[in-house]
């Protein structure tokens, strides 16, 4: 089946590097450019492929999505079939090979917004507003960087990373 996805063979574009290359032993050793050149290549290569990948992956979400809801009309059409043929025949139960249909009686509860609930919660039963204790990441760096005290667990450690433009 083809999917139209292009599969790269990267073990061709780009021979991993010896640690030699990446850090040269001696100081004023001439880089060669052309070999970071292709390299900055292959990187942009393969963000191209990346970029185009997740494109696919979206319009792939995307389709299967139009195809669950297309499923899930047709499920309702039939379920509205089901129910009207029953009421039509006053039944209240009818076993097939393939299942049981049957009425049942339940209770929806459609709640209001959260603000409505918590104002009427304070006023009546405020036991049951919950609060959401988390911590001010923001407040907590601020209190490092003035006096130097560190929560247990916390680690701050410089890092390089490559960019390119």
């Amino acid at each position: 089946m083809n999917t139209g996805l292009v599969e790269p063979d990267v073990a061709t574009l780009v021979d991993p590097p010896q640690r030699e290359e990446l850090f040269p032993e001696e100081e004023g050793e001439i880089v060669n450019t052309m070999d970071v050149t292709r390299k900055v290549y292959v990187i942009r290569k393969l963000e191209g492929l990346v970029a185009l990948y997740q494109k696919q992956d979206e319009e792939s979400r995307q389709f299967y999505a139009d195809r669950k809801a297309t499923a899930q009309a047709r499920i309702d059409f039939v379920k509205v079939s089901i129910h009207a043929w029953l009421r039509n025949n006053d039944l209240q139960r009818l076993q097939t090979p393939n299942g049981t249909a049957y009425f049942r009686s339940i209770t929806l509860k459609q709640w209001p917004a959260d603000e409505v609930l918590v104002a009427w919660a304070q006023a009546h039963l405020p036991e049951a507003i919950r609060l959401r204790r988390e911590p001010d990441k923001k407040a907590i760096g601020e209190h490092i960087r003035t006096t130097g005290d560190t929560p247990e667990g916390y680690d701050e450690h410089e890092e390089t990373r490559l960019y390119l433009r």
